[in-house]
């Protein structure tokens, strides 16, 4: 797959994030744990505005200049972290990468702690983890939003890159129902099918997963 539509997702989803942070008056502070966290039309808008970020980059640039990104990792990604660095030095902004090297979060310091520390620190957190509970207490306690770069449970940003992807293939129009078959065959427990078929649901796609039970 053409690596751009993962950075371009993810710049479009940290500019809405951003748009209700606590750094913009009169927003409530947003997170994005699952794909269902965002309204159906908040995808839309979220892939319309990737699509406009890959075809006109330049107009972006310096969008995101003087806020920093910091990436937690508990499970090391080669494209996660590429995606989400590059999107933000290419909008201008910085990307923190922090390797947790094997520890799970919430060993050496409470996750409270860590949420506390991080959110005087950095304009949003992304978090690639191994479990919900930890998605979910780091949203529970940062006062910056936390975007999920992936748990046991969900995947929203590849989800979003996915729908990217199936759009710019399909020609498909963004503000329509997605009205066809999505076919799943693989592991049909885990972050990736759970998310797809949450998407599905959103945007009137026909999801069916195969896989073994």
């Amino acid at each position: 797959r053409h690596p751009k539509p993962s950075y371009t997702a993810m710049q479009s989803l940290a500019r809405r994030c951003f748009s209700a942070s606590p750094y913009r008056s009169g927003f409530p502070l947003r997170h994005v744990t699952k794909i269902s966290d965002l309204a159906a039309e908040e995808v839309r808008q979220i892939v319309k505005r990737a699509v406009n970020i890959k075809d006109h980059p330049r107009a972006y640039f310096g969008l995101f200049q003087g806020r920093t990104l910091l990436m937690l990792f508990e499970k090391p990604s080669l494209r996660t972290r590429l995606s989400f660095e590059a999107g933000m030095t290419r909008l201008g902004g910085h990307a923190i990468y922090y390797d947790l090297m094997g520890q799970n979060m919430g060993e050496k310091e409470s996750v409270y702690d860590t949420a506390k520390v991080v959110s005087h620190y950095a304009d949003w957190v992304m978090a690639r983890v191994n479990s919900r509970e930890i998605i979910s207490e780091l949203a529970e306690h940062c006062s910056v939003p936390v975007i999920n770069g992936l748990d046991d449970w969900a995947h929203p940003c590849q989800i979003l890159a996915d729908v990217q992807t199936m759009a710019e293939e399909k020609d498909f129009e963004l503000h329509v129902p997605f009205n066809f078959k999505l076919a799943f065959v693989g592991d049909v427990h885990n972050n990736v099918t759970y998310d797809l078929m949450r998407v599905g649901a959103m945007l009137g796609m026909d999801v069916r997963v195969s896989g073994p039970v």
